[in-house]
């Protein structure tokens, strides 16, 4: 039999999958399980919160915690949390080590004759399938509700996660709009490149120069002409390497410089609703673009152009509402993404040959969202999907 894991443990509590209805402790007392408990997936503490059990006629509320071995409960280092005080219940595959929090000792409920090994077996081999996405030959099996929710869930994630990397290159000397677009430029292979240039090169430096002088700022600013190499390693990095002639960061970033002298960016979205955004955004980048085209810079592209408005524009409205408590600003930003065709890349490929449908930006973003968290992780337990398949 394969090692027992944790989140399966999880997973069996969290759908009440246990073989025997009459429960005992590990001491001999006879238990009864009044309220599992609501999964806690988001914040610190015990796994499952505000949960109820019954024990020699006293019913106790609490938290339960699972562990493969009651011994992790010190390897985890729960005994200086007390987050963990309000345990009443310790569920473990495996009872090793009598556990105390708070100077009591903790009921255990072990669950190794309580598990359905047939299942578990079952969840093993689904997992180690050699399938990037393990699920595409049971999606028709389930309702499209569950997988609508991951796109959903996993979208919000990579928003949040785009929040926090642009936090941490912001400062008060930068327009933020100026911070997402410079990631939105970089792409993925030179977004942290770009954000370590503009630390550099402050917004409030380019309002006076022309698109010559905010390119060649950036440039000696960029590192690129001190590299021994184009793909030299250190903080200011920058990739060539199996990229497209189009794509190398000496074109973007005289694209940059172009697009950053645009002092419309800065009411863009002031402008009033998700449509007028668009409207507005199209003006300025036509504009810019035949600017470029004047002084002989490679224009940007339309597929580009929506690139920038998904990995620059929507988040930044993502942004505005976390730090304004303005949801107008988040509706906007999922109305911009529905409103836009979706990308085309290696990851979507797999997901439309798994039989998925990907309408918008929305869709595009989510399912590569739901790629990068949980698929590539093979977290199939945590995903409404690869529940509700491996709950069959």
């Amino acid at each position: 039999m394969h090692p027992m894991t944790e989140d399966y443990l999880q997973f069996v509590w969290n759908n009440k999958r246990i073989l025997k209805p009459q429960l005992k402790l590990t001491d001999g007392t006879d238990v009864e399980i009044l309220n599992f408990g609501f999964h806690n997936t988001l914040l610190k503490g015990p796994d499952f919160k505000h949960g109820s059990i019954r024990m020699n006629g006293i019913t106790f509320y609490g938290h339960i915690e699972i562990h493969v071995k009651s011994s992790d409960w010190y390897v985890h280092k729960h005994h200086h949390d007390e987050n963990y005080n309000n345990v009443i219940l310790h569920v473990v595959y495996q009872n090793d080590k009598d556990v105390y929090q708070n100077g009591l000792k903790l009921p255990v409920l072990e669950m190794r004759e309580l598990i359905d090994l047939e299942h578990w077996d079952k969840h093993r081999s689904y997992i180690e399938n050699s399938n990037q996405i393990i699920c595409k030959n049971d999606l028709d099996s389930i309702d499209l509700v569950f997988l609508q929710s991951m796109i959903g869930k996993s979208l919000v994630e990579k928003l949040n996660d785009r929040i926090k990397l642009i936090q941490s290159y912001s400062n008060n000397k930068h327009s933020p709009l100026y911070v997402f677009f410079a990631a939105a430029f970089g792409s993925n292979l030179n977004k942290l490149a770009f954000l370590e240039l503009i630390r550099c090169v402050p917004h409030s430096q380019l309002a006076h120069l022309s698109p010559s002088q905010r390119y060649m700022l950036m440039v000696s600013e960029s590192g690129m002409l001190t590299s021994k190499s184009p793909d030299s390693k250190g903080p200011n990095q920058w990739h060539f390497k199996g990229m497209r002639p189009k794509n190398f960061p000496t074109v973007r970033l005289k694209q940059f410089a172009h697009l950053m002298g645009e002092s419309e960016l800065d009411y863009l979205i002031d402008v009033g609703s998700s449509e007028k955004i668009i409207e507005a955004f199209n003006l300025i980048f036509d504009k810019s673009s035949v600017d470029m085209e004047r002084v002989g810079v490679q224009a940007l592209s339309k597929g580009f152009k929506n690139g920038l408005l998904i990995n620059g524009v929507v988040p930044f409205l993502w942004y505005r509402s976390e730090i304004s408590g303005n949801e107008d600003y988040r509706d906007m930003a999922i109305e911009i993404l529905e409103s836009i065709p979706p990308e085309n890349n290696s990851v979507l490929k797999k997901w439309k040959a798994s039989g998925v449908i990907v309408e918008n930006a929305y869709d595009s973003q989510g399912l590569m969202g739901l790629y990068r968290y949980y698929c590539c992780h093979k977290k199939c337990l945590s995903c409404a999907v690869g529940n509700k398949i491996l709950k069959n």
